[in-house]
């Protein structure tokens, strides 16, 4: 009316928003995704963690394997020092600066770890199982089946220098070099787990620590037969074969061989091979819950922990108690030579 323009209805601004409910529902969905994520990443880390724990439990076993298996392999081993017949070696002579046992074996573990050789180890008591076993393993050392120290003399499980201290078997009065390595269990104090151990020969009784998280270590002994001179044939069965595995306990406790025959075989002279079960555990926590698992004794065990835990068994025969069929002639008694029959 005064010319003063006015505003229709429709060209006035308008105002827009969001309701409560809107909201609160674009805050849910957001709280649902953020946990989703959360959730992924949290197990993706657990996962991590079982994945990693398995990993390094497979490396350490693959490390104790090959650490025994190196020595395991030599066990018994000695050059021949002169030829002999089979009826001279049946006579019980030695041929070799060692002629004992490839393994002495303690059930329980060894009572004196700083023994001066192998004939003067204690075992100690108690039930079978009741702690880890231990196994003494000798074999006379030289450049070839140990690594040499910068020196070039022979080393034990630890890298150490073997003294050739030790008096010849064949009574000569040469001293030789034997390894005698001992394999035992025991507390590791810088991590305050139980560890494979190793003393050698190098500096007896002073151990170290080889893997760590080893909790248990049980062993069984391949036992072979004793020929017996009322058998038609000596070399009808092979006593370098074992034909039962017994523990340390039930080694010692095998009658002596029968006094028909004239084998020096002592009881720990008949093992020939040998089965260890080693209970390896990880770091802790490294489960999100108890993972059940079954021990040497072959008993399924539910932990108290968030360890993950295996087993690693190793079976090793010694080539060393195999002896050689060069000539394959007939034991004496034998009805007929037969070359894959051997004696000692």
């Amino acid at each position: 009316m005064n010319g003063t323009p006015t505003l229709s209805r429709s060209m006035a601004p308008t105002q827009a928003g969001r309701t409560l409910i809107e909201l609160m529902v674009a805050l849910v969905i957001g709280f649902v995704i953020l946990g989703a994520v959360m959730l992924s990443s949290v197990g993706g880390n657990q996962s991590g963690a079982r994945q990693s724990a398995q990993a390094r439990l497979d490396d350490e076993a693959a490390i104790i394997a090959n650490v025994l298996n190196w020595h395991l392999r030599v066990a018994g081993y000695s050059t021949m020092r002169t030829y002999m017949s089979p009826a001279g070696n049946l006579a019980g002579t030695p041929n070799t600066h060692f002629a004992g046992p490839s393994v002495l074996g303690c059930e329980n573990g060894i009572a004196n770890l700083n023994a001066p050789n192998y004939t003067a180890i204690n075992c100690n008591g108690g039930a079978p199982g009741a702690a880890p076993d231990a196994v003494a393993v000798m074999y006379e050392a030289d450049n070839f089946n140990t690594i040499p120290t910068g020196a070039g003399l022979p080393t034990d499980c630890l890298g150490q220098a073997v003294p050739a201290t030790t008096p010849s078997d064949m009574g000569t009065g040469v001293n030789y070099r034997l390894a005698e390595n001992r394999f035992y269990i025991a507390p590791n104090p810088q991590t305050g787990m139980n560890a494979l151990y190793c003393a050698g020969s190098g500096n007896v009784g002073a151990g170290q620590p080889l893997v760590d998280n080893v909790l248990d270590m049980q062993i069984t002994y391949g036992v072979a037969d004793v020929p017996t001179a009322a058998q038609a044939d000596l070399l009808q069965v092979p006593f370098f074969e074992p034909v039962m595995y017994l523990t340390a306990a039930q080694v010692l406790a095998l009658p002596a061989s029968p006094p028909t025959t004239n084998l020096p075989i002592d009881n720990w002279r008949r093992v020939v091979s040998i089965n260890i079960c080693l209970l390896m555990a990880s770091e802790p926590n490294a489960m999100d819950q108890p993972t059940p698992y079954v021990d040497c004794n072959g008993v399924r065990v539910v932990p108290n922990d968030l360890r993950f835990y295996r087993t690693v068994s190793i079976n090793t025969g010694f080539k060393n108690r195999t002896p050689a069929c060069a000539d394959a002639t007939a034991a004496p008694g034998a009805a007929r030579p037969n070359p894959s029959r051997c004696a000692f």
